[in-house]
């Protein structure tokens, strides 16, 4: 009997302690219920509050992206502009040299020309020179001729 006392006071407390839990879990349940409608209604309240932050945050975001788009395209803008300015150059200074190499070759054909004309007025200078000198020949020779017949003929 005594055992099967012990039992029903074992049964009574196991029972008592089941209440509790129940009563503990209800408990839980109430708060959390509670909770949950304490921030539906505080989201409530505050959506307009949220939705403005969400849109200020979004326009910034949005800002911020927007500028950094714009300075890397001017950055670009800018690099292409630098190297379509140092193409430019470039090509400038290549007109330049080869200015400058048409302008000495230009001098050397003038030279080549100068030293050919003057070849060629040597040339017709020697030509006369050498028909003057056998014009002279000439006439020394036809006289030496005359010569040697006149005093062959008073002999």
């Amino acid at each position: 009997m005594e055992r099967l006392a012990a039992l029903e006071r074992l049964k009574a407390l196991r029972e008592q302690e089941r209440k509790e839990e129940e009563g503990e879990e209800e408990s839980r349940r109430r708060v959390d219920e509670a909770v949950a409608r304490r921030v539906e209604e505080e989201l409530e309240s505050r959506r307009d509050w949220i939705e403005e932050e969400v849109a200020r945050r979004v326009a910034a975001a949005k800002a911020e992206m927007e500028a950094a788009m714009m300075a890397e395209v001017e950055k670009s803008r800018g690099e292409y502009l630098a190297e379509e300015t140092r193409k430019e150059e470039d090509e400038r200074e290549r007109g330049l040299e080869l200015d400058r190499i048409l302008e000495a070759n230009q001098r050397k054909v003038e030279e080549q020309r100068r030293r050919l004309g003057e070849d060629r007025l040597r040339m017709v200078e020697d030509q006369l020179r050498i028909e003057r000198d056998r014009e002279k020949l000439k006439k020394k020779e036809k006289k030496a001729e005359k010569e040697e017949a006149l005093p062959g003929l008073g002999q």
